[in-house]
């Protein structure tokens, strides 16, 4: 049974709502509405084939959705429930990621200690069967379809692993968690986070690890490295929470929309986790919404240093409303606004110092940006322009092998926390 999505606040996504159409003042336009009436009636009379009520209204939806901006889209009753599932980190079902491949099912990935991973299905295998009903010509949100369920129910998955002969394995559905944060200590007592997604847990989940840090370290940490390279944003409510997690006062971010609902300002609250330790946040072509609200503010709010590349530049809100047949609509209501009161939309954030993850050839590092895709919203701040005077480039040669943005991040965090002593030492 699909979980009702009720006030999820979401980035990328806000407020997942079921809620009465709004009034408009605008009359309704009775001669296309009748153009609509009129088409699909002849569809229905006249097309070649018979075709389901269903399936035309969901294309009109689908239609109108299309036409507005690319982060505006129908959501199926399937999509509502992976939604559901991205934002709270828990679904119901087998612990495997499947893609599409010139009509196959692919098993990309397994969750360690789900069933799947436990029942040996590996990276690589191709999904022909599922409950004995071959997946040949379904897509892929069907096949998902058939995956997912309650917990506790039995599936048969018949698998094809290179050119060995086809096996069924048989999984027992189960409550999937998925962490959004991964954290180690690195040399000199500094702190490496990586938060791939924002679900709601993502700032307890990332509070967690510091602690556990902090004890590793048998002190405080001497400084942390923050990495939201390629993390596409998520729930706005943890976007706010982390940034808090590292200032004491301050406004976060700030949404504006035509309806009063859209209109909001976060704030933080006292107590920063790291007591004032320096704090590098990476940041690339792949963080949007919520990577760049975080970012945004914590160098707005002077707390921490920007390195790696430009980010995405998503910088508008979505809500998501359930529609009466359990599939919804995902809007564009709002744009947000870093505590210095600019929109990033179809700019992004530009890091402080600019690091490439290796040697620098222009041609060769291009990056797809939120103003590259077709029916963008434009950027309608009076200040804005894309920079022509470039961030100071910190780059190293001899470092690109493995991770060179890290490594750079490393040694300017060592930097600073050599020149906080220093200074300590010489006023202490």
């Amino acid at each position: 049974m699909k979980k009702q999505l009720k006030s999820l606040v979401i980035l990328c996504l806000s407020l997942v709502i079921s809620a009465p159409l709004l009034a408009s003042d605008e009359p309704l336009p009775i001669d296309q509405l009748s153009a609509f009436s009129e088409a699909f009636r002849r569809i229905k009379s006249q097309y070649v084939e018979p075709i389901d009520d269903r399936i035309l209204l969901e294309g009109a939806i689908k239609g109108m959705m299309e036409t507005l901006d690319p982060h505006s889209r129908y959501l199926s009753a399937n999509s509502m429930i992976d939604l559901e599932a991205s934002a709270t980190g828990e679904y119901s079902g087998l612990g495997i990621e499947v893609a599409a491949d010139d009509g196959k099912i692919i098993v990309m990935r397994t969750i360690e200690g789900a069933p799947a991973d436990r029942d040996g299905v590996q990276q690589g295998d191709e999904i022909t069967e599922i409950n004995n009903l071959s997946v040949q010509g379904m897509s892929l949100e069907e096949s998902l379809g058939l995956m997912q369920g309650e917990s506790g129910e039995k599936i048969n998955l018949t698998l094809v692993r290179q050119e060995q002969p086809a096996f069924t394995v048989s999984l027992v559905r189960e409550l999937i968690q998925i962490k959004s944060v991964s954290a180690q200590l690195l040399t000199g007592k500094v702190g490496y986070v990586q938060v791939e997604q924002f679900q709601m847990e993502t700032a307890t989940e990332l509070e967690e690890g510091i602690k556990k840090m902090k004890k590793e370290a048998s002190s405080r940490l001497s400084g942390l490295i923050l990495d939201l390279r390629n993390n596409p944003g998520g729930v706005l409510s943890a976007a706010v929470e982390v940034s808090d997690l590292f200032l004491n006062k301050g406004l976060i971010v700030s949404t504006k929309g035509r309806m009063s609902i859209s209109n909001n300002n976060h704030y933080a609250t006292f107590g920063d986790i790291l007591d004032g330790s320096p704090l590098v946040v990476l940041i690339n072509g792949g963080s949007a919404s919520a990577s760049e609200i975080v970012a945004g503010a914590l160098q707005d709010q002077n707390r921490a240093v920007l390195m790696g590349t430009r980010s995405f530049g998503k910088g508008s809100v979505q809500t998501v409303w359930d529609l009466a047949d359990n599939s919804g609509i995902k809007l564009t209501t709002a744009r947000y606004y870093t505590p210095s009161g600019k929109t990033i939309q179809g700019h992004g954030v530009e890091p402080d110092l600019e690091v490439f993850a290796g040697t620098f050839v222009k041609e060769e590092n291009k990056e797809i940006h939120e103003s590259d895709l077709p029916n963008t919203l434009t950027n309608t701040h009076k200040d804005f322009s894309l920079s022509k005077t470039k961030p100071l480039k910190y780059t190293d040669e001899g470092l690109v092998k493995n991770d060179n943005q890290l490594r750079e991040a490393l040694h300017a965090l060592q930097a600073m926390v050599l020149s906080s002593n220093l200074k300590k030492k010489h006023t202490g």
